[in-house]
């Protein structure tokens, strides 16, 4: 472990009132980006996607599921992995459950999805299946989804 320098306490203090200040700048600075990214002009689509998932071909439109808003998550899930998805995108989507009623209720559709082949097993967890399954063209992060599914239904992989 590195050593830490020992200080007075009017120097700690000195210190930590300029981190504060560093904060609260940093703090603004990232509400100005906010704003500026909110103001961002829409852009249309002008290609249509056709996805693959587990009930056939979907197209970008209808990911939205009816809802006005589509929240995006890629799960590091690559068509060579064998022992399942990403530790922590796995972990993520553990807790999607519990959010998936909430997104719902303020028009958000969730979507997650990975590179991996639709063929592939998208369900691995280390605690038995997450109910959010990746669906994908097996081509590209722009050409995939993941829609949600009852728990009971996911399947663990070996």
């Amino acid at each position: 472990m590195p050593e830490h320098r020992i200080g007075s306490r009017e120097e700690w203090q000195a210190a930590r009132e300029e981190l504060a200040r560093l904060e609260a700048e940093q703090a603004r600075r990232d509400e100005e980006i906010k704003v500026r990214r909110l103001d961002l002009p829409w852009v249309p689509v002008g290609k249509e996607y056709r996805l693959d998932a587990g009930d056939g071909k979907k197209t970008l439109a209808e990911l939205f599921d009816g809802r006005s808003q589509l929240l995006a998550y890629n799960i590091m899930f690559g068509p060579d992995y064998t022992l399942g998805a990403c530790p922590g995108c796995t972990g993520l989507a553990d807790g999607l459950d519990g959010t998936l009623v909430h997104l719902n209720h303020r028009d958000v559709t969730l979507t997650c999805f990975s590179r991996a082949p639709i063929w592939c097993d998208h369900s691995s967890s280390q605690s038995g299946g997450f109910s959010v399954i990746s669906l994908t063209s097996g081509i590209c992060c722009a050409c995939a989804s993941v829609i949600a599914r009852p728990k009971s239904k996911a399947k663990s992989v070996p």
